[in-house]
């Protein structure tokens, strides 16, 4: 058979388009976690599934639903994170005028400490917020329970991954620690969050050296991986 020997049968479809609420499409919101206090670009439908699955007149992020952080079971939950030594690392041993540390070394750095803290499985992680999450219903003198000296081995774990000595100038990294022992001490026996935050956010602040005392501290608290990037 030739090509012009060949017939072609053509079907017509009627193809009817899905009508879509154009306002639907064009609400986004930004919104922030009643829990972790994570900022939330979301829409109409991803908003509707969240409203349904938590029940609750508060916004939760997926992450924190995820985890059921929206029940009763984030009474037990300390949230606490390492971002105002990432953000000290990065204005002061990346931004200065002579590097200490390359952005490569920063982003190794962190995660580094993410693999070491993920080892105890009391210790969850958000890598959008570097929020650790650490649930303290494993925690205690029960048979099924671990002693809280184990949270406080993690903390220190954590902690050399950033190797403050050298990428820092003289930081005592026991200084810092203690700022986190204090915090998971009073966590453990009372439940209550330090100074009544919600997030634990030490900063290198006093921790001994020659910290530069002048620089703006406060700037690292609110340090998120966006910010983790070339000058």
């Amino acid at each position: 058979m030739t090509i012009d020997q060949k017939s072609t049968l053509v079907t017509e479809i009627d193809i009817e388009p899905e009508i879509v609420d154009a306002k639907s499409l064009a609400d986004k919101f930004d919104f922030y976690c009643y829990f972790c206090d994570k900022k939330v670009k979301t829409d109409s439908t991803h908003n509707k599934i969240c409203e349904t699955l938590v029940k609750s007149n508060n916004f939760y992020c997926p992450f924190c639903i995820r985890n059921k952080f929206y029940t009763k079971k984030r009474w037990d939950i300390l949230q606490l994170t390492f971002r105002g030594i990432i953000g000290y690392l990065y204005w002061k041993s990346y931004r200065a005028k002579i590097k200490k540390l390359y952005l490569c070394e920063i982003k190794d750095i962190v995660e580094a400490h993410a693999e070491m803290g993920l080892f105890n499985p009391a210790f969850n992680y958000d890598p959008d917020t570097y929020i650790w999450f650490i649930d303290f219903s494993a925690i205690g003198a029960a048979k099924r329970q671990v002693d809280v000296e184990e949270i406080n081995k993690t903390i220190v774990n954590i902690l050399t991954c950033f190797n403050l000595a050298e990428s820092t100038t003289g930081t005592q990294s026991h200084k810092i620690f203690d700022k986190y022992k204090d915090a998971v001490d009073l966590f453990y026996s009372q439940r209550q969050r330090p100074d009544g935050k919600t997030l634990l956010v030490p900063t290198l602040s006093g921790c001994g050296g020659t910290l530069d005392t002048s620089f703006d501290y406060d700037k690292c608290r609110n340090f998120l991986p966006k910010n983790l990037n070339v000058r």
